[in-house]
């Protein structure tokens, strides 16, 4: 086999050590930049092919059940303000809205368990009118009875002018004092009212 000079390219004798034109030597080093290149072949690595999967309709039924939970709740908690003390005096004590079924707590009894009914059938927006209806009610009976506190306060001043013991019902009159029992109901109203507001259950088909 010849050998090829990497330098000047003259092929040369193989048993030639040197070129004789350029005189290179025709070492070994020389002789592997003529060597045909190697070519590294690999098999491809196949691609993993992802078949989707049938899109499933997705339900939102968290929602609704979140809904249901509001209106039952809300209706329990107005069930239970209704007999909780609203209005605290002295010597008499305090004061509920059912006052022994002569209150307007009997309307506040009535739309609670409507209000318990419609949430069971997912009748959601009937359920948040009557959230309001009550909100109503309440809001009326409060300042109805500031009014009356107020008038009373006013109509004993007047009478008890000049009255040496005067001083002693005005202080019992101060001491009449709202209860927390509002409190329970208006947290009742708005659970109803925002029980109503959620998003309701639907279908989201995915992409």
């Amino acid at each position: 086999m010849n050998k090829k000079c990497s330098q000047c390219g003259l092929v040369n004798f193989a048993s030639a050590v040197e070129c004789k034109r350029c005189r290179c030597e025709l070492t070994a080093a020389h002789l592997l930049k003529e060597a045909a290149p190697v070519v590294q072949l690999t098999a491809p690595v196949p691609q993993q092919v992802i078949v989707p999967a049938e899109a499933a309709p997705v339900t939102q039924s968290s929602a609704g059940a979140i809904k249901l939970l509001l209106g039952f709740l809300g209706a329990m908690v107005l069930i239970f303000g209704v007999f909780a003390p609203l209005v605290k005096a002295p010597i008499v004590g305090s004061f509920n809205y059912f006052k022994n079924g002569e209150g307007d707590g009997v309307f506040i009894l009535v739309l609670a368990f409507l209000a318990l009914l419609l949430s069971l059938a997912k009748w959601h927006r009937l359920v948040g009118a009557i959230g309001v209806l009550s909100l109503v009610l309440i809001g009326f009976s409060f300042f109805n009875i500031q009014n009356r506190l107020s008038d009373a306060k006013t109509e004993y001043e007047l009478k008890m002018a000049g009255n040496q013991f005067a001083g002693l019902g005005r202080a019992m009159m101060e001491s009449v004092t709202m209860e927390w029992g509002w409190a329970i109901l208006v947290c009742g109203a708005i659970l109803l009212i925002v029980s109503s507001e959620l998003p309701g259950e639907r279908r989201v088909k995915s992409a």
